[in-house]
């Protein structure tokens, strides 16, 4: 048997696709006989190539090489998928060169086949084939030739549009008219038939012999140029969900998305944007807060993705109520109300995102508002104040404390007059004196008048007043029966008339009146003097009390009761224009002072509060 051994061959690739492209250069191991692409017979007419050796760049693993007197013998490499499910439409090169050492024919020179899938099953239906033998340029020996395989002759395996092998073969166009939707599947760059028979290897006595096909003795290089009509793929982080932090918001560490491109195209850039317009690092506020994520490749595409930031505010107000150095409060003058004064019963609230405070009133003052209780008017009673503070997600917190309002203003007695007011003639007989006035309360309700003092500075019954006693006589509130006598040794009588009108709270109010039963008719009577001065009245403390008289002969008295009558202060030893101090420990409430100096007699009446 005569042994004939072919020669290596070896192939430069290079595809061009239309679109934005990425281009891959890998460099190709010197060819040996342990080269890139080794293929031997095993002896049974079966024969193996090695795509996975150490040196190959990218080559996806080992296949099966058949060869034989009737098949089809396939060497095929590939660099990776980069070009994988590109429409053969978008190719705009197609070139690839060879160096033949064997003069064998032009069937020696290397093909190219595409496998191609026609309707995006991503399984192929035919194989579109390149072969030298079919072009007008012959196959040149011993040196580097460029096929334009672009521009050049093409057949279907399946025979589409009627193409074969030779003298049937058309173009790659024509194909692709007739299959405007068929993309690559794969490459290959080796296509080998040899020999004078179609579809066989043989040497000159019919026998099939080793085949050892190669790389050149130099490194060369070749471009895979991806066609990449689309965007990159972009994958968000998961959303992130966190509770308020202190503050009204949470620092959060954010991932960065994963990015990529089907052609190998590396990422450029990976750039966010937040929906407040915050920088990425800041702090992220309270609610809902998105970043829209954009990956950018080699060739200029992006692609977006939207990532979710919510911050919920677990965190609940906390509320102080004013602490009150008394929860009473007098009513205001003239009314039956107080008015709250500036901020003296708001509340107080924090809260990380902040708080709305509102009031409600009940009790004696019904209402609600917010804010301030400044100008709020409170109705004589006990009025419950409950303040609310909120921010608008947790459960509101409260608190609450009661105010009084007392009314410690009694009664006023006003136009108040006798009549008659002057008794005439002196002749010891009981005269009927009619009062009128008229008495308000600054809280209404029910008043009580009564007459519950007569005095007269003269004695009842004293020298030269006729020897009668029993000289006045109270008949109700507005009626008073008085004795016309007075003493000769005079100047006259002043009969001193005392009105009290108490409200439905026991707060009393003091008026008087006179009626005068005179000397003679050229000489009106004349109250002898005693001046009561005292100050400050109300008061908070004590009172201060002097008497101004023109005896200062006899000591003066007084005598302090309460508004149940009981006496609560007493002196009976002090002089006429001397100064006493006294009430500093009288519970806050109505007194009446009487004061007398040697037969006459003055009442004031003084409050504490």
């Amino acid at each position: 048997m005569k042994t004939f051994l072919l020669k290596p061959l070896c192939v430069v690739a290079s595809l061009l696709f239309a679109s934005f492209t990425y281009s891959q250069t890998v460099t190709v191991s010197k060819c040996n006989m342990n080269g890139w692409h080794a293929l031997k017979n095993n002896g049974s007419n079966d024969a193996f190539l090695d795509l996975d050796p150490n040196s190959a760049p990218g080559a996806p693993g080992s296949g099966r090489l058949k060869v034989g007197k009737n098949g089809d013998t396939y060497a095929s490499f590939t660099t990776g998928n980069n070009y994988k499910q590109s429409l053969l439409s978008s190719i705009t090169e197609l070139k690839y060169s060879t160096f033949v050492q064997q003069n064998g024919g032009k069937n020696l020179a290397p093909f190219i086949s595409l496998d191609v899938d026609y309707d995006g099953d991503a399984a192929s239906e035919d194989t579109w084939i390149f072969e030298p033998a079919s072009q007008s340029t012959p196959v040149v020996l011993n040196t580097w030739q460029t096929w334009n395989a672009l521009s050049g002759k093409w057949y279907s395996a399946k025979g589409l549009l009627r193409s074969g092998p030779g003298a049937k073969a058309t173009t790659l166009a024509a194909l692709i008219q007739a299959k405007p939707s068929s993309r690559l599947l794969n490459a290959h760059t080796i296509k080998f038939m040899a020999g004078t028979k179609k579809n066989t290897w043989e040497d000159f006595d019919g026998n099939i012999d080793n085949v050892i096909i190669g790389v050149s003795n130099q490194s060369t290089t070749f471009d895979l140029v991806c066609n990449n009509s689309g965007a990159p793929t972009i994958v968000c982080p998961a959303a992130v969900m966190a509770n308020t932090q202190g503050f009204c918001g949470a620092d959060i560490t954010i991932a960065a998305p994963t990015a990529s491109d089907a052609c190998g195209n590396p990422i450029t850039a990976i750039t966010s944007v937040r929906s407040d317009g915050a920088p990425l690092t800041a702090s992220y506020p309270k609610g809902e807060t998105t970043i829209t994520w954009t990956a950018t490749d080699g060739s200029g595409a992006t692609i977006s993705c939207t990532q979710t930031i919510t911050v919920v505010d677990n965190e609940v107000p906390v509320i102080t109520c004013p602490a009150l150095a008394s929860n009473e409060r007098n009513t205001d003058p003239g009314v039956c109300s107080y008015t709250i004064i500036g901020t003296e019963m708001d509340a107080q609230a924090s809260d990380n995102c902040g708080a709305t405070l509102t009031y409600e009133l009940t009790g004696a003052t019904t209402g609600s508002g917010r804010s301030t209780l400044a100008g709020v008017v409170l109705n004589k009673g006990t009025t419950t104040i409950t303040w609310s503070a909120t921010d608008g997600t947790n459960t509101p917190v409260t608190c609450h404390f009661d105010i009084t309002v007392i009314d410690n203003q009694p009664p006023v007695f006003s136009e108040i007059s006798a009549t008659p007011n002057i008794l005439w003639s002196p002749n010891h007989k009981m005269v009927d004196v009619y009062l009128d006035y008229t008495v308000t309360d600054n809280c209404g309700g029910l008043i009580v008048p009564e007459i519950f003092m007569i005095s007269s500075d003269e004695d009842e019954n004293g020298l030269g007043d006729g020897n009668t006693e029993a000289d006045w006589e109270i008949v109700d509130a507005h009626h008073v029966r008085l004795r016309a006598e007075r003493s000769g040794l005079g100047d006259g009588r002043v009969y001193t008339i005392k009105i009290r009108a108490q409200d439905d709270g026991g707060l009393a109010a003091y008026g008087t009146v006179t009626v005068s039963v005179p000397h003679d008719q050229s000489s009106p009577a004349q109250e002898t003097s005693l001046e009561v001065v005292y100050a400050p009245n109300p008061s908070s403390n004590s009172f201060i009390l002097s008497v101004n008289s023109a005896n200062t002969t006899d000591k003066v008295s007084i005598t302090v009761s309460n508004s149940a009558g009981n006496v609560v202060y007493r002196n009976t030893n002090f002089a006429a224009g001397e100064t006493i101090n006294f009430g500093s420990s009288f519970p806050k409430g109505t007194y009446y002072a009487e004061i007398k100096q040697a037969g006459k007699t003055k009442h004031v009446t003084l409050l504490k509060i």
